[in-house]
């Protein structure tokens, strides 16, 4: 009887044991991105709050505090030379749509919080590609955004006491796009807005010029679009929005979206316009950007004009509240 008992007790530690072994296996291959952490001095108003951000080009994770994240990511995403007010609104901008990304958490991989890529997130980068961008000019931008970091890494734009997805482009052509229109999904606080100081930026417009042989290669590149041999028929109708972003554009056999032809050209942004010429085709792109949310060269614009980042924030993002939390 006493065998049985512990032959019993055996086959029961067995099967407790043996599963446990397979999941904690499981889990250490899932986890084999390094993590590492930012050398950078923390001050007591740092907050303790760690960001985990996937770097998409060495595929570590980057352990980082609040502050630090916050300047990395101004680094990226805004000219250090911009307004302080303008910095402002779009440090709050940064830690709102982080904390959107962190709170609707989707599969990133190794279990990061956030990419540093611009094209799924937005563009975080380290202290050391900070210094090799800005060069002699280092201790002074990374002083100021630093600083801007350090006030503005605890300010949340909500809405109905939720953090919003807090999303922001260069410029556009005057007037912001309704999220609805762009991403196909409508929320309360991204609507269209007026930003005609964008018009105003040196960099509003550009043109770019292809023979028929560059701009034929280009668009057969996709197997969707079969061209005739008359050049002036390649090009058909375009619909637009009444901010000026392209919707959709007929070439030659199909008809495919604005953000289809923007991505097949590496545009600006999907507000272009298509001539031909008897030297080949041009296409004029006007803003830089997706248009839903905040721009930037307009927040910089309101800041000279003497407004606060709350001004900023409550023009692009409608309806909402600033809060520190």
């Amino acid at each position: 009887m006493k065998f049985y008992g512990l032959l019993t007790i055996l086959t029961a530690l067995i099967m407790i044991i043996v599963p446990a072994a397979a999941l904690t296996k499981e889990k250490a291959e899932q986890n084999t991105i390094p993590i590492v952490s930012e050398n950078v001095s923390v001050t007591e108003n740092t907050t303790q709050e760690y960001i985990d951000v996937f770097m998409t080009q060495t595929e570590t994770i980057l352990s980082v505090d609040k502050v630090e994240y916050i300047t990395g990511v101004l680094a990226g995403e805004m000219p250090a030379t911009y307004h302080d007010e303008a910095l402002k609104a779009q440090a709050a901008a940064c830690n709102t749509y982080a904390e959107y990304i962190i709170n609707n958490r989707t599969n990133i991989k190794g279990g990061a919080d956030i990419t540093d890529s611009p094209l799924s997130h937005q563009h975080y980068i380290s202290r050391n590609e900070r210094k090799e961008k800005w060069g002699d000019n280092f201790q002074i931008y990374e002083n100021k955004l630093r600083s801007i970091a350090q006030e503005m890494c605890n300010t949340v734009i909500t809405y109905e006491n939720e953090p919003i997805m807090a999303t922001f482009f260069s410029m556009c052509p005057g007037k912001t796009e309704d999220a609805e229109t762009v991403f196909g999904q409508s929320l309360p606080y991204l609507k269209s807005v007026t930003s005609d100081s964008d018009k105003l930026s040196p960099d509003y417009s550009k043109k770019i010029s292809y023979t028929e042989e560059q701009f034929k290669e280009i668009l057969s590149g996709t197997d969707k679009i079969v061209l005739g041999d008359d050049p002036s028929e390649w090009i058909g109708e375009t619909e637009k929005t009444d901010v000026g972003t392209v919707i959709r554009i007929n070439i030659g056999n199909k008809s495919i979206s604005g953000e289809e032809f923007r991505n097949l050209f590496d545009l600006r942004s999907s507000a272009f316009s298509v001539s031909r010429s008897e030297s080949g085709f041009s296409i004029k792109t006007v803003g830089y950007g997706h248009f839903v949310g905040m721009s930037q060269y307009g927040a910089d614009y309101m800041a000279r004009q003497g407004a606060d980042y709350e001004e900023i924030l409550k023009h692009y993002y409608t309806g909402v509240k600033i809060s520190d939390v």
